[in-house]
């Protein structure tokens, strides 16, 4: 019984080694055939993903992370000197405690406006990257 069960195997193998070649011939030859759409499709996809990485710089290259960075710092500063008051300082903690949230108020302001930024860059990318998904799935595609 496991001589026919290997034997089974070894020709399932087989034909699907077979079956794979025969698509790997028609796909090379329906590419050979339409050459100039391919490389024209190449071409278009790397020019869309150059596209995208410039846009992902521009992500990358988004202003305010240095001032988020100061506001994080001053907001440290704060929080160590309120800490440091004794415990009949309510009045000094109060108003420390009140620019703490006017920094961090800030701080969101700051964070809402870097993401806004990126969303509308995010918004030029999404159809590019589809097009670039689109293509590559039309160059892969079994022929």
């Amino acid at each position: 019984f496991a001589d026919l069960w290997d034997r089974y195997a070894i020709e399932k193998a087989e034909k699907e080694r077979i079956a794979r070649e025969e698509a790997q011939k028609r796909f090379d030859a329906y590419w050979a055939e339409h050459a100039e759409e391919k490389a024209s499709l190449e071409t278009e996809q790397k020019d869309l993903n150059s596209k995208i990485a410039a846009f992902n710089k521009e992500i990358e290259a988004i202003p305010g992370k240095a001032e988020i960075d100061n506001v994080d710092e001053r907001i440290k500063k704060l929080a160590e000197e309120k800490s440091a008051l004794g415990l009949f300082k309510g009045k000094e903690k109060k108003a420390l405690q009140e620019q703490i949230d006017q920094a961090n108020t800030e701080k969101k302001g700051i964070q809402d406006r870097m993401d806004a930024a990126k969303k509308e860059i995010e918004a030029k990318i999404s159809p590019l990257q589809n097009r670039v998904n689109t293509i590559s799935n039309e160059l892969a595609k079994a022929r």
